[in-house]
């Protein structure tokens, strides 16, 4: 169909752009396990994601538990639990561990999800992710046991609403989910040194002709 130079000239832009179009969708073919939305979904080895994707979907969850604070804060409000009275309500939990306040529980997890943890991820990147997974893995497990705890022994009657009640399970949803992409970091951290602390194969077996044993 090639009739002139002007016709020549669209139909090489033409394939010069099908063979861009085709060499970006392989590469994202060839890497989409990398992407954290739909990792996990995909059957074989575990994926080593991308920091900068990762990044953003930490940082989103963490907007999400201290949105998940101040909504339990307002259900405290709703129900007549005002930030005095939260001083006074004694968390005994029930599998032993240190009693907390309840102010004390919700400032930690708002100074945690607002303050330090976009601070560590801005500064430290992936080591900072690294550095406050085990403060997550405290602070999931508090709010997890505090939900048991006002369900079935609550210090307060007020506590025992149904909004405060929903409010503590979705606080620890969002915990649990937070937890979940941060031990992607970890994972991926143990995978990296253990393939830099790994004796090479070469170097066991020895020079050729060697015979060990």
């Amino acid at each position: 169909m090639v009739n002139t130079v002007e016709d020549e000239r669209l139909v090489s832009n033409f394939m010069t752009a099908e063979d861009t179009i085709f060499s970006l969708w392989l590469t994202w073919w060839q890497e989409r396990r990398s992407f954290g939305r739909i990792a996990r979904g995909l059957p074989g080895k575990p994926p080593e994601p991308f920091l900068g994707t990762q990044l953003v979907l930490v940082s989103r969850s963490l907007s999400v538990v201290a949105e998940a604070v101040q909504e339990l804060n307002f259900s405290l409000d709703s129900v007549f639990i005002g930030a005095p009275e939260r001083t006074t309500i004694r968390l005994e939990f029930l599998d032993g561990s240190p009693s907390l306040y309840l102010s004390e529980l919700l400032q930690w997890i708002d100074d945690l999800a607002s303050t330090t943890g976009p601070r560590y991820l801005q500064d430290a990147g992936k080591d900072g992710v690294i550095a406050i997974t085990d403060t997550l893995k405290v602070v999931r497990d508090r709010v997890a046991a505090t939900a048991v705890l006002v369900a079935t022994q609550s210090p307060s009657p007020a506590l025992a609403a149904p909004r405060v009640q929903f409010a503590i399970r979705k606080l620890a949803a969002q915990l649990i989910e937070l937890v979940e992409l941060t031990d992607d970091f970890g994972r991926t951290a143990q995978a990296e040194a253990l393939f830099e602390t790994a004796p090479s194969p070469v170097l066991q077996q020895g020079p050729p002709g060697s015979r060990r044993g």
